[in-house]
């Protein structure tokens, strides 16, 4: 894991909230998986087996850590549970409220740091998800454990779509993640040109004083995130795994066509359920 002071720490925070509300309008257009109906009915899979054991309460009580644009929110605003959508962007947040036709009494938007607002959740929540957000953060180890303590007693924690350690990586998985990388860029200055001047300012290693730090925004990207670390973490927070699972996405068909001609084996991301005791 990447250690960070205090004043990196504040820059990758600035830079999240920069890139996030840049973004927000186009996130969707952007995230090919926001449109994937195979990738989408994955997290209906898991949402109900999270259901099944809630099911004997009466209301469920749901912190959607870095809810973005409500991949996550919208899906368990239809379980009809009452959700708390915490974002450090509030232009993302702006777009989520956009979207929500039903279950608006029961959505709380909220824009703060989710360390900072962790610190006050103390047995909080029936739910704490992180839907892509972890490896956003500047760290994730201390977020987790407070996430952890967050949890009502019988609680879950879910987390899906975070970047696995680049070794654990296969080498056919990661020249389709590279291509998937090409292609994505090709595409947004097929879609908005004025992205053909970033591209040249990059490969030239040129930057304004303005330019938004992408790499100090996606933070943990090129290293990945700890599994077994991450799993340590739960099991001394008195958290018990009901699931754990290793998937790849690419955002072309071609890449997801040529993955099963290969028989790639996809594990570049991760995601796990678990339970407080």
């Amino acid at each position: 894991m990447l250690e960070v002071d205090s004043e990196l720490a504040a820059k990758v925070r600035q830079e999240n909230i920069r890139m996030h509300n840049r973004d927000s309008r186009v996130y969707d257009m952007r995230h090919p998986y926001m449109r994937d109906k195979a990738f989408q009915e994955s997290f209906q899979a898991d949402l109900a087996l999270m259901d099944s054991s809630l099911a004997h309460l009466e209301q469920v009580r749901v912190l959607d850590c870095g809810a973005g644009t409500g991949n996550l929110t919208l899906k368990f605003l239809d379980f009809g549970w009452r959700v708390t959508a915490l974002d450090i962007s509030g232009g993302m947040l702006e777009v989520l409220r956009a979207k929500v036709s039903n279950g608006g009494d029961r959505l709380e938007t909220i824009e703060a740091d989710a360390e900072e607002y962790l610190l006050r959740q103390e047995s909080s929540f029936d739910v704490v998800a992180f839907g892509a957000t972890l490896h956003h953060l500047p760290d994730y180890v201390a977020v987790l454990e407070l996430a952890c303590k967050a949890l009502k007693p019988g609680g879950l924690l879910y987390i899906t779509g975070e970047p696995a350690l680049v070794e654990q990586v296969g080498p056919g998985e990661f020249r389709l993640l590279r291509l998937d990388e090409y292609l994505n860029v090709c595409y947004k200055m097929a879609r908005r040109p004025q992205h053909i001047l970033t591209v040249l300012g990059k490969l030239l290693n040129l930057s304004r004083r303005d330019e938004i730090d992408e790499s100090l925004a996606e933070f943990h990207v090129d290293v990945g995130l700890d599994q077994d670390r991450c799993r340590a973490i739960l099991e001394a927070s008195g958290l018990t795994l009901l699931h754990f699972g290793s998937f790849g996405y690419f955002g072309f068909r071609l890449n997801r066509l040529l993955a099963r001609l290969g028989r790639v084996e996809l594990r570049s991301q991760f995601k796990l359920l678990a339970r407080r005791d």
